[in-house]
């Protein structure tokens, strides 16, 4: 038996046929298919600190990022950087839902951190590199990550590379020290959620460390300059089979 088609039923099917189509073209995949549209599985925030007492055993951080941008990161994952110096500053956030110009765009802010930014400046451009407000630097990414728009984000992942030291600012020959690391007290309230991972904590200042934070976040990780990074262990992240770059 035949079935019977009208002219406005074959006008629906063509129209569905055009939009299936153009979502293939813009989007590489049909809209309801997009893991990162409409949700954040993950908010992630990068510490970086740039200053000379900080920056040994950069390079195997700096060789490691990529590879978890490319092969863990699922889409939707809000990305945000926080430079640690004597100002700390939240430089860029980003979410990847898997475009180009964002992937450019996370590999520019996570560079951009690693470059000093000079204190001060005297009269003949001779600039002055000194300061470290790790605590500062700390607060702005928790500040960021317990934001009220960021509430309802299943998970909270910041990972650091730090010494923790907090070098004093020589700038126009004045000494700025900043706030010990080692005495500063959390607000639960905002870190109880949130998992910390730090990089580059020389030995004999972990025991401290742990003793004093890790009562305040949902997970605290510590890990010297010269440790293996693993990516599954350490962050708690499994490949994502054809994500990423």
């Amino acid at each position: 038996m035949g079935v019977k088609r009208d002219g406005r039923g074959s006008r629906y099917g063509i129209g569905w046929l055009i939009v299936w189509a153009i979502s293939l073209i813009l989007g590489g995949c049909s809209p309801s298919s997009r893991s990162g549209t409409g949700s954040t599985p993950l908010l992630l925030v990068v510490v970086v600190d740039s200053t000379a007492s900080a920056v040994r055993e950069r390079e195997q951080w700096k060789a490691m990022f990529p590879d978890l941008l490319q092969n863990y990161l699922p889409e939707g994952t809000l990305v945000a950087f926080v430079r640690c110096d004597h100002q700390p500053l939240l430089t860029k956030s980003i979410v990847w839902t898997g475009f180009e110009r964002e992937r450019e765009a996370i590999k520019k802010a996570f560079s951009d951190l690693w470059e000093p930014v000079p204190c001060s400046a005297d009269a003949e451009g001779n600039k002055t590199y000194c300061g470290t407000d790790v605590v500062g630097a700390f607060e702005t990414a928790v500040t960021f990550a317990a934001k009220p728009e960021n509430r309802d984000i299943p998970r909270k992942l910041i990972i650091a590379w730090t010494d923790m030291q907090p070098d004093p600012c020589r700038a126009r020959g004045q000494i700025k020290p900043f706030r010990d690391p080692f005495q500063h007290r959390w607000d639960r309230s905002q870190t109880e959620r949130i998992e910390l991972v730090i990089h580059g904590v020389p030995l004999e200042k972990q025991p401290m460390l742990r003793e004093r934070w890790a009562k305040a976040f949902k997970v605290l990780k510590v890990y010297g300059p010269g440790e293996a990074i693993n990516i599954r262990k350490q962050y708690d992240l499994e490949p994502i089979g054809g994500a990423g770059f």
